[in-house]
């Protein structure tokens, strides 16, 4: 035992222990940027199993990302054998839900083969039933995306469209959003539609509802770790006092500065909130940072000091010495700006070795990047944007995702009616119309109906009108047969995603396409990313070929529950709609690429490290955001994410820094001036009042004009 102690703690230092070897009980551990907090959350689990003899399947590890999931499973498998790593309850949010929904389908209402949708069904589905309700958003000056916001956000509070409905009054506006989240809850009840936010409200109805099923999660987690907790939403810190039996425990990992995500429900008063609202917290602070050089740690102490309402004050502090001073950098323009940033990072690669994947340009909002793309373009230096549309989002991708789905869920109405006419097959809208309204008239979905129409037409004593609609469905239900065979017969994942792809003829059409567009000089060839989703299905039959997934339990001896199907599409098409949007470029690969110089907003490098980064744009009304700092809409939180967001985005940076601005800045296609960064003063103030402090940054005004 003494030898396996040491061993956990020989490569931690002394705070690190002190959180990994903290005896059973609720815990908090503030982690700083750099801390080592991902090796502090797999040592714990391995003390748990190791020292405390904890069963790995009564261990829950909830990451932000599916890439931290994979990334702890990684890293428990390294030291310990395969099974016991495996066995671990390990996931995000989402995932977790989907499986725990999955198990108990038949005990809450649901069916096992339910269908996840994505954002891009969700807008989908909203603008269909706008139409059935004679809704016309612009009159009532809403979008379909601020509908599906609203809807998500609703969720997110843990709001029924029956009580909006109740609280509603005069406000039309109100009054149109609270009625198509009436209509939305319905359909989606009807095609058994799960969207993103559903997964966690429905896990939490489920066993704040279900007595028996709450204390089955009791009896299997007795010991829950959190990580990235500054980032639950409220009702994920339900869900987690909803896991929490009376003899388990919940160890969060978390950095109240480094809370960013508030525009998504995330609540930065939860880490105050677990410390009162759990028996015998015990609080434990990381801040000996591994990543970056002293003087950025210095500029990022500095500014964050000026937050309100910290829960620990941390000051980070580093062994790898001062390194170099932090470079603040003035421009007249935006363009001047770009340029600077291209030759710097040329030179750091021509004479310092940098690697182009070491280097980041960070910026607060998406369309400050184009001058600095035209510029390393220009320059001849590959990059990648990061934040533009996503590879799951392209329409290519989400035809090929709705062919799978409508072969897992004959409910899916919403699949069907993206792929029915898709390649064309001359239906009209009046025909694809007249089948849905035929359908809900029979209570049956559009594929049901379908079916039940090609059976009619059949007969001998068929009417006219029945055979002639059927006739214009004849090649759709041939390929939907068609498609239904090769699913029932497919020995892969792999080969039914290829098989499908090419029977639907969908690789033809968008062939097609791309010929016509010549789409060979965009290099956004749509029918070769058709086979990157083929490729996407072979990675995920190799990493899950035992399928431990997201849709059976492990432990079922524990509580008798049925699994849910073991089916391998289900299982791939819910992992894709639940697949972190940082995870992939537009390619659909995975980061980072060797040759490419990494662009991206600051949200997005959430995670990330970087030898190199340079924060362009840093001035006001950006960052701080216009938002914030407005008269009107000022508030103290705002304000104090905001300075969170630039903490973040200076921490991202290993070695060198490079905080830059411009005197002139386009603003609604003008030239207009602008100032430094409220944020740039308040780093830079504090050294100006001490002149004989040594200072850990210098200004600099390049001549790139």
């Amino acid at each position: 035992m003494a030898q396996t102690r040491d061993f956990l703690l020989k490569q931690l230092n002394e705070r690190q222990k002190a959180a990994v070897s903290a005896p059973l009980g609720n815990a908090l551990v503030v982690a700083g940027a750099g801390t080592g907090k991902t090796r502090v959350l797999v040592s714990r689990v391995l003390w748990l199993m190791l020292v405390e003899n904890i069963e790995p399947r009564r261990i829950l590890a909830v990451t932000f990302t599916n890439k931290a999931a994979g990334e702890l499973k990684e890293r428990l498998a390294a030291l310990v054998d395969a099974r016991s790593a495996a066995a671990i309850w390990s996931g995000t949010f989402h995932s977790i839900c989907l499986r725990l929904l999955r198990s108990y389908a038949n005990q809450i209402g649901l069916k096992h083969d339910f269908t996840v949708m994505g954002r891009d069904d969700q807008h989908s589905l909203v603008k269909r039933l706008t139409k059935e309700h004679g809704i016309n958003l612009k009159d009532r000056r809403l979008t379909e995306k601020e509908v599906v916001e609203k809807i998500s956000r609703f969720k997110g509070k843990g709001q029924r469209a029956a009580e909006i409905c109740r609280q509603i009054h005069s406000d039309q506006k109100e009054e149109t959003v609270a009625t198509l989240y009436a209509a939305y809850e319905e359909e989606c009840v009807r095609q058994d539609l799960l969207d993103y936010d559903e997964l966690i409200l429905k896990t939490v109805e489920m066993l704040r509802d279900h007595p028996e099923l709450r204390e089955l999660q009791h009896s299997r987690f007795a010991e829950i770790l959190v990580d990235e907790f500054q980032d639950t939403s409220t009702l994920q810190y339900e869900l987690l006092k909803l896991l929490r039996g009376p003899d388990s425990h919940l160890f969060a990992v978390g950095d109240d500065d480094q809370s960013i995500f508030s525009w998504r429900g995330a609540a930065v008063g939860n880490m105050q909130s677990f410390a009162e609202d759990l028996p015998g917290v015990e609080r434990y602070q990381l801040s000996d940072n591994y990543r970056s050089m002293q003087n950025i740690l210095d500029m990022a102490n500095v500014l964050i000091e000026q937050n309100h309402e910290r829960i620990m004050r941390k000051v980070l502090t580093t062994s790898r010495g001062q390194g170099e001073k932090v470079q603040i950098c003035k421009f007249q323009n935006v363009s001047s700006q770009a340029r600077f940033v291209q030759g710097e990072i040329s030179r750091l690669c021509r004479d310092e070795g940098c690697k182009p994947h070491e280097i980041a340009v960070l910026y607060r909002n998406a369309n400050v990047s184009l001058e600095c793309e035209k510029a390393l373009a220009a320059a001849g230096l590959n990059y990648q944007v990061f934040g533009g549309q996503k590879f799951f989002d392209r329409a290519e991708i989400q035809d090929a995702i709705a062919y799978l789905r409508i072969l897992v869920n004959e409910r899916d109405d919403s699949a069907l009616m993206r792929i029915i006419n898709v390649p064309s097959r001359k239906l009209g809208d009046k025909s694809v119309e007249t089948l849905r309204l035929c359908a809900r008239e029979r209570s049956l979905s559009m594929l049901q109906c379908l079916g039940v129409l090609m059976q009619g037409a059949a007969e001998r004593d068929a009417g006219a009108e029945v055979k002639r609609l059927a006739h214009k469905f004849d090649s759709f239900y041939g390929v939907y047969l068609k498609l239904r065979s090769l699913r029932d017969r497919a020995c892969s994942l792999t080969s039914l995603v290829r098989d499908v792809l090419e029977q639907s003829g969908l690789i033809e059409h968008y062939k097609q396409l791309d010929d016509k567009n010549d789409a060979y000089k965009t290099g956004n060839i749509r029918h070769v990313n058709l086979q990157e989703l083929v490729n996407h299905a072979e990675r995920f039959e190799q990493e899950n070929s035992e399928l431990q997934a997201a849709v059976s339990l492990s432990d079922t001896a524990v509580d008798g529950a049925k699994p849910g199907s073991n089916d391998m599409l289900t299982a791939f098409l819910s992992g894709m709609t639940l697949r972190s949007s940082l995870e992939l470029n537009q390619e659909g690969q995975v980061l980072t690429a060797e040759d490419f110089v990494n662009l991206m907003t600051i949200h997005s490098a959430k995670g990330l490290e970087f030898k190199a980064v340079f924060v362009v744009s840093f001035n006001d009304s950006i960052l701080p955001s216009m938002y914030a700092t407005q008269k009107l809409n000022f508030n103290l939180s705002a304000l104090d994410e905001e300075r969170r967001l630039a903490y973040v985005a200076i921490t991202r940076a290993q070695d060198r820094l490079y905080l830059c601005y411009s005197e002139r800045m386009p603003i609604y296609g003008q030239w207009q001036d602008a100032s430094p960064s409220a944020f740039l003063r308040e780093m830079i103030d504090p050294y100006r009042r001490k002149p004989d402090k040594d200072r850990p940054f210098v200004i600099r005004l390049p001549d790139y004009e």
